[in-house]
């Protein structure tokens, strides 16, 4: 202990003066304003091209048990969703889910299905998964809470133009990104440029079970959102 730890306190009443010496250290943590609870929106963008097929009812699975993880660890949060992929012959098709509460998470999630929306693919840094990347980031409703985009998929683009655009549009929203998806890839790139983490999604190619990688996940959002 040294004098930064003590706090002296004079009072005068009338003809009488009196000193005090406490030690701050000892100050009740009860008198201390009650901090608000963290709050963030947490969106998922999920490749449901054929791809994914082996893996698809793995991941709804185990986003569900990821929410219940969120739920739990107190942080105030709110969840949604967009799965994307591309038509043969077409453009990118996507659908939203925007943020909503976590234990209304499960409908949208347990409707995704292989091929809904195309079957041609989802190269995420493609030039053409450019609008998905608007579409996702539009998706987040408010600047004032915490933006945490969660990829998953297993297939990946290589044009250096558009991943440097994806990564400032991302950047600009202030999205987080975490990415279960291709190692030494753009992927990679995107979660490290915004300050999230990467997983390699052929850790579990045939595991019926994500949880590992969704629950190492959780705890790294559950970090940031109390720490923020």
């Amino acid at each position: 202990m040294d004098n930064s730890d003590l706090l002296v306190v004079t009072a005068t009443c009338s003809n009488l003066r009196s000193q005090q010496t406490l030690d701050v250290n000892l100050v009740s943590r009860e008198d201390e304003a009650p901090q608000a609870a963290p709050q963030a929106d947490i969106i998922f963008l999920v490749d449901t091209s054929g791809s994914m097929s082996s893996e698809l009812e793995g991941v709804k699975c185990s986003c569900l048990d990821f929410a219940e993880r969120v739920i739990s660890s107190g942080v105030d949060c709110q969840m949604g969703l967009v799965d994307f992929d591309l038509p043969f012959g077409g453009n990118y098709k996507w659908e939203v889910f925007g943020p909503m509460e976590p234990r209304k998470f499960s409908a949208a999630i347990s409707g995704l299905s292989i091929g809904r929306l195309g079957g041609g693919g989802c190269y995420i840094g493609a030039a053409n998964t450019i609008p998905v990347i608007n579409a996702f980031v539009k998706a987040f409703p408010r600047r004032d809470r915490l933006k945490i985009g969660i990829l998953i998929s297993d297939e990946v683009g290589n044009e250096a133009p558009a991943i440097a655009q994806i990564t400032n549009i991302l950047k600009a929203g202030q999205v987080c990104l975490y990415v279960v998806g291709v190692a030494r890839s753009c992927h990679e790139k995107l979660a490290t440029a915004t300050g999230g983490q990467f997983w390699d999604i052929h850790q579990s190619r045939g595991s019926v079970n994500f949880g590992n990688l969704l629950d190492s996940i959780a705890v790294e959002i559950t970090n940031l959102a109390l720490t923020s």
